[in-house]
């Protein structure tokens, strides 16, 4: 793959991201060399704008579950206030 078709598919990475997939774990496929590039550009967001490492939010979940929802990938809605916690993590 070529450095532009690299770039394209990290610039396809960002959208699907913005629904929730991943394509570093979706697509075990990948050359090392696209798995790196895609890799790198999820390493500073693991944190991202959260105030802890691995302190989740509701808003993020309700944003992925949507975008489930409305693609067909599951066939109800989901209740996200119990899909997950924040009981377990370090403040």
């Amino acid at each position: 793959m070529t450095d532009s078709g690299i770039e394209n598919l990290i610039a396809q990475h960002a959208r699907l991201r913005e629904g929730g997939l991943n394509l570093v774990v979706s697509e075990n496929c990948l050359s090392p060399r696209v798995r790196s590039a895609l890799a790198s550009d999820l390493a500073g967001r693991y944190q991202d704008d959260a105030p802890y490492w691995g302190m989740q939010k509701a808003e993020v979940w309700q944003r992925y579950t949507d975008w489930l929802f409305e693609n067909g990938f599951i066939s109800e809605r989901i209740d996200v206030e119990k899909a997950f916690t924040n009981d377990f993590t370090k403040k």
